[in-house]
């Protein structure tokens, strides 16, 4: 199968794809060479790319049995590798003529962000075709922006300017923040999203199962506690995950950097969360009073004034704003005129 997957038209496509916008990425800053910028752009453009193919491939060959299926997946895990060994090694030739800031590094990011994107991509994509009987492709495609369209969603209604996505990967935000606290961060996200793809996989394959009615022979092993193996264990890994988000630096919420700090201080316009053991009472005093000086004149200065109470953080040293070890980073707005700052 995977020999009929590699001599596909959509197949050659998709690959002649990813070699023109990495040789396009070969003549744009900070695109030129292996670090996180030229891993983020693939981790969204292949994975895109690859979830298409997916569901070409499904359009041409579909599994018509449980074995079927899973020879499927695992033809498809090993093409969507070998399609994102082309950026790879477009940009490790690129290296003898551009200087790269540390080559190792950026490989590893090239691994943890765009290997998991296109497995989660390729299991969006089978769900996508085992779930739609029509229009497929756009299924997946609102499929795929709605995941991606979680990084804005975070980032503009909680305090974080960063987010970690199952597509992305790790997004620093607009001010640019690269700052990952080391990469286990990532390390462990990915391990989430591998988790997320094989639910998907899996759950494809149960609904292809009750929608086609496949059988077993005597002699095959239970695919019933097969999928409740792999289901109940990638169930757990996400949502301890997910319930952990905060404490894993996953996410900042308002909730998790007050107990972080300790301080809550609420004035007309503000709300002040500060370090309780190294703020006192009249220091805290002139931050509020600052503040409501600052904002009387940006108000009278721009004409307009927020509805709402502004929530402002602050820290000791930048070492407490990153979190006390590798695996707590709020990194948080710095946005003067907005709900946080």
């Amino acid at each position: 199968m995977m020999h009929r997957f590699l001599t596909r038209k959509a197949t050659l496509a998709v690959s002649a794809l990813l070699l023109l916008t990495s040789l396009v990425c070969t003549r744009v800053p900070l695109l030129d060479y292996l670090g996180f910028e030229f891993a983020f752009f693939n981790s969204i453009v292949a994975g895109f790319l690859v979830g298409l193919l997916t569901i070409q491939l499904w359009n041409a060959n579909p599994p018509e049995s449980e074995p079927g299926y899973w020879n499927f997946v695992a033809s498809l895990l090993l093409l969507s590798t070998v399609l994102v060994l082309v950026p790879l090694l477009v940009i490790t030739v690129n290296a003898f003529f551009v200087k790269n800031c540390s080559f190792t590094q950026g490989f590893r990011l090239y691994v943890l962000e765009v290997f998991p994107s296109v497995y989660f991509c390729s299991s969006l994509a089978a769900f996508s075709s085992a779930f739609a009987k029509k229009y497929r492709k756009t299924f997946y495609v609102f499929s795929f922006v709605l995941v991606l369209s979680q990084i804005p969603f975070v980032t503009l209604t909680r305090p974080q300017i960063f987010a970690f996505n199952p597509i992305a990967g790790y997004f620093p935000g607009f001010t640019y923040d690269e700052t990952l606290g080391g990469e286990i961060r990532l390390l462990v996200y990915r391990a989430g999203t591998l988790g997320a793809a094989a639910i998907l996989f899996t759950t494809a394959a149960i609904i292809l199962k009750a929608r086609r009615g496949w059988t077993r022979t005597s002699g095959e092993k239970s695919w019933s506690m097969r999928y409740g193996a792999v289901l109940i264990t990638s169930l757990v890994v996400c949502g301890s995950l997910f319930g952990l988000s905060d404490t894993l630096g996953f996410s900042s919420s308002t909730k998790f950097i007050v107990q972080q700090l300790g301080g809550v201080h609420r004035t007309w316009n503000f709300t002040i969360v500060y370090p309780k053991k190294s703020v006192n009472t009249d220091r805290l005093r002139q931050i509020a009073l600052m503040h409501e000086y600052l904002y009387a004149q940006l108000r009278s200065e721009l004409g307009v004034s927020p509805r709402r109470r502004i929530t402002v953080f602050l820290y000791d040293s930048p070492d407490q704003k990153q979190g006390s070890s590798a695996l707590h980073g709020p990194i948080l707005r710095s946005r003067g005129w907005g709900r946080y700052t």
